[in-house]
């Protein structure tokens, strides 16, 4: 039995969807640390973990090394596990040579020691631990049960959470953009589409009760309409690049563009086999992330 089947959707549901609202946040932290699009974001988070995810090789509760060498990835290899073209990678990864975020070599991209060394990266790896706690604490008010985490927390730790965090929303956004069948971008849009639907239900403690913790999809009349100019704001996005995506994803139904011009993700996408499978295949992700993390310390005591 896997972990969605022992949790059930009353569980799993409606943590992936806390989830995926971690992943818009952790891509927006992202975008104002670098000043770059959703694109060049994906490509620097695929980068930073290729090259320090063998030290992450084994067991989940292995211990992870203070000192890490960066081992260059190939444009190739990231743009297979990003599922993303290889001239577009390539054409991110210059830009963020450019800017100074990665390094190229006849080995492949790296992203140099001068990037993680400012207060901005530091603001950045500190919201990634903010943001996990807070989504094991909205997971175990939920009732899911998760380790308990390290008494100790070792220096390490922080950059760490930052790193499996990275892995974590990759991961995560690679199984909704196979769902959909399109590319990482549409998927982070169809995501900001469905959190602003709900933004003002999930606000408003009477009206959401009866969706805390149940398996029922919201419906369509009660989403919130939001506009492609809103979700290019919200994600950083140039509006003709999110209007071309929204574009191909109403055209595929993933997407319903109301009479008044507002967008919803409708619930028959949701309900969608493709996306019913997504949901229980990134939920042992989420645990698993929790896990590892948890042997970092994070969640603990220290934190509220």
């Amino acid at each position: 039995m896997n972990s969605a089947d022992a949790d059930g959707p009353r569980i799993y549901r409606p943590g992936v969807r806390m989830a995926a609202s971690y992943f818009l946040d952790a891509l927006d932290r992202m975008v104002r640390f670098s000043g770059q699009d959703l694109g060049p974001c994906l490509v620097f988070m695929g980068t930073v973990w290729a090259n320090v995810s063998w030290a992450a090789e084994g067991d989940d509760d292995a211990p992870l090394p203070a000192e890490v060498d960066r081992r260059p990835v190939s444009i190739y290899r990231l743009a297979d596990n990003l599922s993303m073209p290889y001239e577009t990678v390539r054409r991110h990864v210059a830009r963020l040579d450019a800017a100074g975020f990665v390094r190229r070599d006849p080995l492949g991209v790296v992203a140099p020691d001068a990037v993680f060394t400012t207060a901005q990266a530091a603001d950045v790896m500190t919201g990634s631990w903010d943001a996990t706690v807070r989504l094991r604490r909205g997971l175990e008010a939920l009732g899911v049960a998760l380790p308990t985490p390290a008494a100790t927390v070792p220096p390490q730790a922080l950059p760490w959470v930052g790193r499996l965090s990275a892995a974590f929303v990759l991961d995560g956004v690679d199984f909704i953009t196979q769902a959909i069948e399109s590319d990482p971008v549409s998927c982070l849009i169809y995501l900001a589409v469905n959190r602003e639907n709900l933004a003002s239900l999930l606000a408003d403690a009477e009206r959401v009760q009866p969706y805390i913790g149940a398996d029922a999809i919201v419906p369509d009349e009660l989403r919130q309409p939001t506009s492609v100019y809103r979700i290019a704001r919200v994600l950083g996005l140039p509006y003709e690049t999110a209007r071309r995506h929204v574009v191909k994803l109403v055209e595929t139904g993933w997407l319903e563009r109301l009479p008044d011009g507002g967008l919803i993700t409708p619930g028959r996408s949701l309900a969608h086999p493709a996306m019913q499978e997504a949901a229980m295949q990134a939920w042992p992700l989420v645990r698993r992330f929790l896990g590892r993390t948890a042997t970092l310390g994070l969640g603990g005591a220290g934190d509220v």
